[in-house]
């Protein structure tokens, strides 16, 4: 599975407490994430399927998101033994496909796919913070990985995505699960 074009756009409504009538909201620090929104637009000649999904977040101290510069350290590609750094992405995604026996939701493939999306507060001072933030990304759902890698063609299937993010200080959000969307052929 490749991924030609990846991008994030992010709405946010952030909550400071400015004034004295306003109070600020008391959000934990690990973000919590809801499901908002699911949207597929079919292949065609030049581009292959786009995928955003649209999630909605809390935080209680604002740290959500990385910069192009933040490639070393704790969010360096790989840990020291070498093995693949989870923390150098912070939105992560997998595929459900819906099995037409059960009718119940299976994880497709064992890796999760990831991207990253750039800091929602900039020269902010660190606060709570919520909004909607939305992410999209090209898949090919005629050439996708089943769980042992094999190429699989979803067209005319159900799927589904799980979601999670990470912040600035590695705390992981709660998982969603979006809506079905139906890979038209």
């Amino acid at each position: 599975m490749r991924k030609l074009f990846l991008y994030s756009l992010i709405t946010i409504f952030t909550i400071l407490g400015f004034s004295s009538c306003l109070t600020k909201p008391d959000f934990p620090k690990q973000p919590a994430i809801s499901f908002n929104s699911v949207f597929f637009r079919p292949q065609d000649a030049t581009r292959l399927d786009s995928i955003s999904i649209g999630i909605n977040f809390k935080d209680g101290d604002g740290d959500i998101g990385l910069t192009t510069a933040d490639t070393s350290g704790k969010f360096a590609p790989r840990n020291p033994d070498g093995s693949r750094n989870e923390f150098h992405f912070n939105f992560y995604h997998k595929i459900l496909k819906r099995n037409k026996f059960s009718g119940e939701y299976e994880v497709l493939n064992a890796i999760l796919d990831q991207g990253r999306v750039p800091p929602l507060l900039e020269r902010a001072q660190p606060g709570p913070i919520e909004g909607q933030l939305f992410y999209y990304f090209n898949y090919d759902f005629v050439n996708a990985l089943d769980i042992n890698g094999n190429t699989i063609n979803l067209r005319r299937d159900s799927v589904k995505f799980e979601v999670f993010i990470y912040d600035r200080a590695l705390n992981k959000s709660n998982t969603i699960r979006t809506s079905a969307i139906y890979v038209n052929p």
